[in-house]
């Protein structure tokens, strides 16, 4: 889920103080590499990746068009809408896919090569949501950073079936309307390429749209878990047609988000090519330290057609305990809480009451909400001395912590809290905590269709290479000894198997007794 926030990753304190310039670094990611000759790696050995460079927009670019203020404000109701959409649907089995609510803005974007001959085009990656798409040459008046692609030149173009009709996308910025397509799409970095790839091209932007995708590239790159790799499921994902064409030998991707990114500023557009990086099919140990803690994707319950509820795994939601402050006590979500890992979101989100605990547990009387906005406005000098908060993770609660620096953003003369309050009335009751931007780039994710699992590292800071634990296919195996077998098709509430499973071992303890 792509999220509006026109003024966020740029201002983050204290690594921004510190940091150098993209052309003064010390150290910078490996250049791309990848044999597809290679043969799979024996367990025992590291992974091979596929790596795209991640190209970072700075969200400060459109700040004289979109104020502060009204950017924070259009950030909560882009999100508030998007997940409204998704629990909404009583028909998940399909429809649910296309009508993904997203907000479309700055973040962090992959070079991508689409077509034959191809063309390059830059889309921001997103494990928030599934889809694919880019801008068409017969899209009139649209808005885009590069080129748009022409079908018509393309040898490798063709529509996505017989019966395909045009889609529409609605996003918390605007909406597009596009042709379901299938392409060829490559990297410039290497050999790889995945043919008949499902993507929207899009035929149409509203008004709103325009205006938010000016200089903010050219679509959107879906990453989400979308059932895995259950091959009885609908999947649009990139990610899955790597792994189906057998392009990758592992089925797992992860990505770095450079905490030292520092945009370039040329001609009103502010990118820096240091901005992150995704590797299909692998990771890199030098883009993290110590080794990787795992959590299962775990299904969110929605409601459906007949009464019950349907469990559903879209998302790359993990199980969590709670947030707290460094030492203090765990601040617990409401019940059937869920939390998300989203590449698309430049904030980490929770409910109020939540929110308001831990602003309460740092001990900030000064601290303000600011009901415009949904956020803690707290006095700079306090802000730069608050403790590390600690986001419990797992049912465990392993401890993920963060510092002041970054989960505290500088904008102007305020300093705010980065934790938007996001609360169940915009979404049929659930609470939505979103592991966005600031969590992200302290921590290197890594994303597992096979396993269905999600695993966290302590990212490198884009200064000094890190010395992470190579990984290795038995420690992704490994791993999900003591998770619980989580399958969308399994659970519905009054109908599901392991519904009825339970009802015939209460049946039976009863007449045995």
């Amino acid at each position: 889920m792509v999220l509006n926030m026109a003024w966020l990753a740029a201002a983050v304190l204290a690594h921004t103080a510190t940091a150098k310039s993209p052309r003064q670094r010390s150290w910078k990611p490996a250049p791309p590499l990848h044999d597809p000759s290679t043969p799979s790696n024996p367990s025992s050995e590291p992974l091979s990746v596929v790596r795209v460079p991640l190209l970072y927009q700075d969200p400060l670019t459109m700040d004289d068009e979109h104020p502060q203020p009204k950017a924070m404000a259009a950030s909560r109701a882009a999100l508030s809408r998007k997940y409204s959409a998704i629990l909404a649907q009583n028909d998940l089995a399909e429809t649910s896919r296309s009508k993904l609510i997203n907000a479309l803005n700055a973040g962090y974007y992959a070079s991508i090569s689409v077509g034959t001959p191809p063309l390059q085009f830059y889309v921001n990656a997103d494990t928030g949501s599934a889809d694919l798409w880019i801008t068409g040459s017969k899209c009139v008046a649209c808005t885009t950073m590069n080129k748009a692609l022409n079908a018509e030149l393309s040898s490798t173009y063709s529509i996505l079936d017989a019966n395909a009709k045009p889609r529409n996308l609605t996003y918390g910025t605007g909406s597009v309307v596009g042709i379901p397509s299938k392409e060829t799409i490559s990297w410039s970095q290497t050999t790889i390429s995945v043919t008949n790839q499902p993507f929207l091209l899009v035929t149409n932007q509203d008004a709103a749209m325009k205006q938010a995708l000016v200089g903010f590239g050219d679509g959107v790159m879906g990453l989400a878990y979308q059932d895995g790799l259950d091959p009885s499921r609908r999947h649009d994902t990139l990610i899955y047609q790597l792994i189906a064409q057998k392009k990758i030998s592992v089925p797992i991707f992860s990505m770095w988000l450079n905490q030292s990114s520092m945009p370039v500023i040329s001609q009103r557009k502010k990118f820096d090519e240091y901005g992150g990086q995704i590797l299909f099919g692998g990771v890199d140990p030098k883009l993290y330290t110590g080794s990787f803690t795992f959590f299962p994707v775990i299904p969110i319950s929605l409601p459906n057609k007949s009464g019950g509820t349907t469990q559903v795994m879209f998302y790359w939601t993990v199980p969590m305990q709670g947030v707290s402050k460094v030492g203090g006590n765990i601040i617990s979500p409401p019940k059937d809480s869920a939390m998300f890992m989203d590449s698309g979101t430049s904030l980490i989100t929770m409910d109020s009451a939540s929110v308001q605990a831990l602003v309460i547990s740092l001990g900030v009387p000064n601290a303000v909400l600011d009901e415009e906005i949904d956020m803690y406005v707290i006095p700079c000098a306090q802000a730069r001395l608050l403790p590390d908060i600690v986001f419990h993770i797992g049912t465990n609660g392993t401890a993920f912590p963060l510092s002041s620096a970054d989960y505290i953003v500088a904008t102007g003369d305020k300093c705010v809290l980065a934790i938007q309050v996001l609360d169940p009335s915009a979404h049929n009751g659930r609470v939505f905590w979103i592991m966005g931007g600031p969590f992200m780039r302290r921590y290197y994710s890594l994303y597992d269709l096979q396993n269905g699992q999600v695993g966290l590292a302590r990212a490198s800071n884009g200064l000094v290479p890190g010395d992470g634990v190579a990984l290795t296919k038995d420690a992704l195996t490994s791993s999900t000894a003591a998770y619980p077998k989580y399958s969308s098709a399994c659970c519905y509430a009054f109908g599901g198997v392991w519904w009825w499973r339970g009802v015939a071992v209460l049946l039976f303890l009863l007449v045995s007794m």
